[in-house]
């Protein structure tokens, strides 16, 4: 088979029909691509503050353009999906948790933590746009070789440091990524072997493609190794049995034998997926001999790679130690390290991290559970299973294997990340990457009519037309406000880390003048602590 693009009704449109809308759709596939790779060491912020304000900026002006192209056509088109509802509510209970938890308050308004009302707001609000303005099978198309293509530079940028003795920018440590958490590189090649698998068992690629897709496949495998994590080993093997599993049931079906072998069934040998049967063996291998594939790396590429983070037992006391009113609404988005510093397991204080303030639980949903509560911990749940439900129905309707490409890759890229999302605490590139995927899911999901949409035409009608003007007007409003704030931020938090700067070359002077310009745009907990610092230094 060829890889065949265009819309799924058969168009010529390749990324949309209007100009706004390529604009949209080429800035998401910029993230896609840049956000792996991304670093400015010139700027005196961390790489995810950065990364952040860039996909602050995208998720504004997107959702502006979204408007205009929605007054430019004369209606408004929303695929019809569980996954919104459930994304809004949460938005609506974390800002409830915020309010009432007035320490909270200044999250509400921003803050490069993936766990802030803000933040959920802007992987929403991009999530949305992926789902609405990605149309046509070149744009899912695009997105996944953008994917690729950061994959190999960042694949590229590995194995130099790591063949080399990590003699390349040393300064930087043995386990640094422009990615972020030495774990999150694994997922990250993780999924990028999932992709190239499915695209490999389901597309008819020209020689030199399907080359470099096998190599990219098995660096891939090789930097999973390198990283190895026991839960990254065992979530790509469970998705590649998934993979194997379905190819034998609904790819390629099983076939009866002739009437002379008695009836019986026999299965047709280009059904079992080779790649899908290898990654499932390397995957059993890396959980069983983690340790001593560890061993091995740590030892020929000198690599030194500690995480901690609490248990699901300490996660679970955490939550029972709150208050009953917490119980439903939470202690507030990103207060988890409070509600630790005050009831920590006693058992914590004989290790060596009695004294690290965690920032999360076992997981980032498990998390919610304390934040925002039952309530959004039930939001969250709502959420996966619509996602769930929605996938696995898809995979038994009847398509084509191009159609079949695109839904398989879409669903198991998006759970195969949103998994993570439950056992681990991915940092704000994976975090993106996750929400980008989802809305690619429900944009595939669209395409081939798996779920419908929601058409409303105010063209003709005037009442209609003038209720969204109003609407359309206030959200111009308020987005305009919150690029606003976002900028703020930044500006705070450049003048805060030259704060630090100054402070840790002992010029306080210099340190207290940069924080109260820091305090002027946006002040918050930082701002105090620095200066009570720089107070005692005096």
């Amino acid at each position: 088979m060829s890889i065949i693009t265009g819309s799924q009704e058969g168009g010529n449109t390749l990324l949309g029909t209007t100009k706004m809308r390529r604009v949209i759709v080429y800035s998401i596939i910029g993230l896609i691509f840049l956000l792996p790779l991304l670093v400015l060491p010139f700027l005196p912020v961390s790489f995810d503050w950065t990364k952040s304000i860039i996909v602050s900026v995208v998720a504004v002006l997107g959702l502006c353009g979204w408007i205009v192209t929605r007054m430019q056509e004369g209606k408004i088109e929303i695929p019809k999906s569980y996954m919104f509802l459930a994304l809004l509510g949460l938005i609506v209970i974390s800002f409830i948790s915020a309010l009432v938890n007035q320490r909270s308050l200044g999250l509400v308004r921003g803050g490069v933590e993936v766990n802030t009302t803000h933040m959920l707001v802007v992987f929403t609000v991009i999530m949305f746009l992926t789902s609405v303005f990605f149309k046509t099978r070149t744009s899912i198309l695009y997105a996944y070789a953008a994917l690729m293509g950061s994959a190999i530079v960042l694949a590229l940028f590995h194995f130099i440091r790591l063949f080399s003795g990590n003699r390349i920018l040393p300064s930087l440590g043995s386990t640094f990524s422009p990615i972020g958490p030495w774990t999150d590189l694994g997922i990250f090649f993780g999924l990028t072997a999932l992709l190239s698998l499915i695209a490999l068992e389901y597309l008819d690629l020209g020689k030199r493609l399907r080359t470099m897709l096998m190599s990219l496949f098995v660096a891939a495998l090789f930097l999973v190794a390198v990283v190895n994590v026991s839960l990254i080993w065992f979530v790509l093997g469970i998705s590649a049995l998934v993979f194997l599993v379905y190819s034998i049931v609904a790819n390629f079906p099983l076939s009866r034998k002739s009437d002379e072998e008695g009836g019986q069934f026999k299965l047709n040998k280009s059904s079992l997926s080779m790649l899908a049967f290898a990654v499932i063996i390397v995957a059993f291998v890396g959980v069983v001999a983690s340790n001593a594939i560890g061993d091995i790396t740590s030892s020929v590429f000198r690599l030194s790679f500690v995480e901690a983070r609490p248990s699901w037992a300490a996660t679970f006391d955490l939550f029972k130690s709150m208050s009953p009113v917490n119980y439903i609404i939470g202690t507030g988005p990103n207060n988890f390290t409070a509600l630790w510093a005050l009831n920590k397991p006693l058992g914590i204080y004989n290790t060596v991290f009695w004294d690290t303030n965690f920032a999360y639980g076992v997981g980032a949903i498990p998390t919610a559970a304390i934040t925002i509560g039952i309530i959004g911990l039930l939001g969250w749940l709502a959420f996966l299973a619509s996602l769930a439900y929605t996938g696995f129905t898809s995979l038994f309707k009847n398509m084509n294997p191009v159609s079949r490409f695109y839904i398989v890759s879409s669903f198991l890229g998006a759970l195969y990340l949103w998994v993570f999302q439950i056992f681990y605490v991915p940092s704000f590139v994976l975090t993106t990457l996750t929400f980008l995927f989802a809305g690619m899911f429900i944009a595939v999901m669209a395409q081939e009519k798996v779920i419908k949409e929601k058409v409303f035409n105010f063209a003709s009608s005037s009442k209609i037309l003038g209720l969204f003007l109003v609407a359309a007007v206030v959200l111009i409003l308020l987005d305009v406000a919150w690029g606003y704030v976002v900028l703020k931020k930044f500006i705070a938090n450049v003048y805060t880390q030259k704060a630090v700067a100054a402070l840790t070359r002992g010029d306080i002077a210099g340190g207290e003048a940069y924080i109260v310009k820091a305090a002027s745009y946006d002040l918050n907990d930082t701002e105090y602590q620095i200066l009570v610092n720089a107070e005692l230094v005096k």
